[in-house]
């Protein structure tokens, strides 16, 4: 089985200074942003929360097929920037058509930033 990868890029650099501020931001993943293009239907959304050092992040994908999932860094137009975090699956939703017809998985990460990672 082929494995599908969407990604998630954040950057974070910016919240550095705000270190006591919790910011929280969001995305939308569709296979058409994927690096290159990976021709897929399937789409996503994500939550993601900067408080101090600490990132958490819930990435939600239209498919229980095992699809593998991470934050990357910044990069080019047309490139892939560097993997930062992989995102462990927390659950998986049975297809129910016509609400969710393919499913749904869940991703979660809660992890401390580290001075490096800050910069991003």
């Amino acid at each position: 089985m082929k494995a599908l990868i969407l990604v998630v890029v954040a950057t974070i650099g910016s919240f550095a200074g705000k270190a006591q501020q919790t910011i929280q931001f969001t995305s939308v993943l569709s296979g058409t942003n994927a690096v290159p293009p990976s021709g897929t239907i399937l789409t996503g959304r994500g939550e993601f929360s900067v408080a101090g050092n600490e990132l958490w992040s819930r990435v939600r994908v239209q498919s229980c097929i095992g699809l593998s999932a991470e934050i990357r860094g910044p990069a080019e137009s047309g490139r892939n920037g560097p993997a930062l975090f992989g995102l462990l699956m927390g659950g998986c939703e049975a297809p129910l058509p016509p609400v969710l017809p393919y499913g749904e998985s869940t991703y979660v990460l809660r992890t401390n930033l580290t001075e490096s990672q800050l910069i991003y």
